[in-house]
């Protein structure tokens, strides 16, 4: 990462951990906006749930004082079962389109909200609540967005600041960590994600704590207005078409291909094996010289322990890359694939 995209990176960490201490979320609808043109999508995601579960636990700490656990349990119990559910109908569903359908209903819903100088407050039960825990884990469970449906249920109910932070917040924190046990499970969470995490840990502090510092100087309404607009913005970025697709216009992706596989016998005194193979790489379309980085995912079989698919990343260039793994003497490359081929800029 060179000097001007750990510039973004970090500005990026510093505005995502201000809005999460002024607001409680947010923190990875802004952040996402910047690191995807500069990181890849699992690292991207990695880096959010991993900070999303430092700056809710934090707000979870900070308010512990309103906390009521009556009032979190069926959101909670809700969110479970509802979960489950979500990922289950991403088979039938397009999340994308049920991205932008909640986009619209968050832009009517923001924006009515601050033409509206009073909301009158909605009565409900803990089924009621239950309910709405269900639907906001659906959401969570095929969009990815655990929070926006609890949020806004939390304003119609008209409950003040602290008290509303401290029902979404614990749920939102709920969600995330189940977020860092999957990504765990799937090996996202590396040895680049971790240096990452740690170099954008100061400025995304840092936010947090101003942010904090802001909340405990706005009033109830004022608190309202800050939601209503974060929610309308994040409304606008789910139906607006994203810079990212901006982006990809001027960009191209050269095409990768696995050719020349190879597997070496036990080599003594390591008792290692090496898998290589040679990718062609067409960059055509991009300038002359140009690199970037791309990811084998491998499934490693082994006569020992449990099937593991692991990824490696390696750098592109024109017209071909020699790629190797070490496996142990009694493991071997079941299957393989090429992902998070980085673009390159129009040229060639």
């Amino acid at each position: 990462m060179d000097g001007i995209a750990l510039g973004f990176f970090l500005f990026a960490a510093f505005v995502g951990g201000f809005a999460s201490g002024l607001a409680g979320f947010a923190m990875g609808f802004i952040v996402s906006g910047v690191w995807l043109h500069i990181l890849t999508p699992l690292q991207t995601t990695a880096l959010i749930v991993g900070y999303g579960l430092l700056t809710q636990s934090f707000g979870v700490w900070k308010l512990r004082h309103a906390l009521v656990w009556r009032n979190i349990a069926p959101f909670v119990i809700g969110g479970l079962i509802g979960v489950p559910i979500g990922t289950l109908l991403l088979t039938y569903l397009d999340p994308a389109y049920l991205r932008r359908g909640v986009g619209v209903l968050l832009v009517i819903f923001g924006a009515y909200g601050l033409m509206q100088p009073a909301l009158k407050p909605v009565a409900a039960t803990a089924g009621t609540d239950a309910g709405v825990g269900l639907a906001n884990g659906v959401l969570a469970g095929l969009t990815g967005l655990p929070g926006f449906i609890i949020t806004i249920w939390c304003q119609l109910r008209g409950w003040k600041k602290d008290l509303q932070r401290a029902v979404f917040q614990p749920v939102m924190l709920a969600a995330i960590a189940a977020n860092v046990v999957s990504l765990g499970i799937a090996g996202a969470i590396t040895t680049d994600v971790m240096r990452l995490y740690l170099i954008g840990l100061p400025a995304m502090l840092a936010g947090l704590w101003i942010g904090f510092k802001l909340y405990g100087r706005l009033d109830d309404a004022a608190f309202r207005k800050v939601i209503l607009v974060l929610l309308l913005l994040a409304g606008l970025g789910l139906i607006v078409p994203r810079a990212t697709q901006a982006f990809a216009e001027d960009t191209c992706r050269p095409a990768l291909a696995l050719g020349d596989m190879h597997l070496t016998e036990m080599q003594p005194p390591t008792r290692t094996r090496t898998w290589s193979a040679v990718v062609a790489v067409d960059a055509s379309r991009c300038p002359p010289k140009a690199t970037g980085t791309f990811d084998i995912v491998f499934v490693r079989a082994s006569e020992t322990a449990p099937d593991l698919e692991f990824r490696e990343r390696f750098v592109w260039r024109a017209p071909s890359v020699h790629v190797q793994v070490d496996l142990a003497a009694d493991e071997a490359v079941q299957s393989y694939r090429i992902d998070n081929v980085t673009s390159c800029a129009c040229g060639g």
